[in-house]
């Protein structure tokens, strides 16, 4: 990774080792190592298919991919992203790892606020169950 940890934007055209496939990346984030370093995950699906009964999503590591087709869309907002998902990765445990705050966009302050976190049923391996007539 670069010094600066970024993300490559969502809609970029990968190829990935040992696959003939293009992937088109459709979340990213960070995962700390066992060095203490921090390697970037991406999560892909194959081109020109998408996600379907038979193509389903892959995982993609940052030093599996071999060569960029195609960078997608980016703002400065990705940058936001990229600090929350490293703090994310930084510090799981942490109750406000989920927002990032950046003066860098205007002057007022803009928070992003994580989409990603889980639903309190997917914690319980019995809420299919438990409302069931």
């Amino acid at each position: 990774m670069s010094e600066e940890m970024s993300l490559l934007p969502l809609g970029t055209a990968v190829s990935v080792k040992e696959n003939d496939n293009v992937y088109i990346i459709i979340s990213r984030g960070f995962q700390k190592q066992k060095d203490g370093t921090f390697l970037a995950g991406y999560r892909g699906i194959p081109h020109p298919f998408g996600k379907t009964a038979i193509h389903e999503p892959v995982i993609i590591a940052e030093n599996e991919i071999t060569e960029l087709h195609h960078f997608g869309y980016e703002d400065e907002k990705d940058e936001i992203f990229a600090k929350q998902q490293l703090a994310k990765a930084s510090n799981p445990s942490q109750e406000n790892v989920n927002q990032v705050t950046s003066s860098s966009l205007n002057p007022i302050s803009q928070t992003i606020q994580d989409d990603e976190m889980e639903p309190e049923y997917l914690k319980d391996p019995f809420y299919k169950f438990r409302n069931r007539k």
